[in-house]
């Protein structure tokens, strides 16, 4: 079980770890519903965010950097955007 409506706006999350030591920076897991990130930043990991399961998220405006494995991961979620996103 998770919580509902987390939202972030104008956070930085960065690993300052060299890239081949580093894990996932951002993780949202068995959440429930409305994730919302704006205007963030994720830079320098093995996967830069991960969401799993939920419905109805946002991720907009935002800057996906260097990551080893994958920038954005989205499993198991329904009735979500991305949208206007630098890769």
């Amino acid at each position: 079980m998770g919580a509902d409506d987390i939202y972030f706006e104008g956070c930085i999350f960065k690993n300052d770890v060299t890239i081949s030591q580093s894990y996932t920076i951002g993780r949202v897991e068995n959440n429930s519903n409305r994730f919302h990130a704006a205007n963030c930043s994720f830079d320098g990991g093995s996967d830069l965010l991960r969401i799993i399961a939920g419905d109805n998220h946002l991720i907009e405006n935002c800057y996906f950097g260097d990551a080893r494995h994958t920038a954005l991961v989205l499993l198991g979620i329904q009735k979500s955007v991305v949208r206007k996103n630098t890769f």
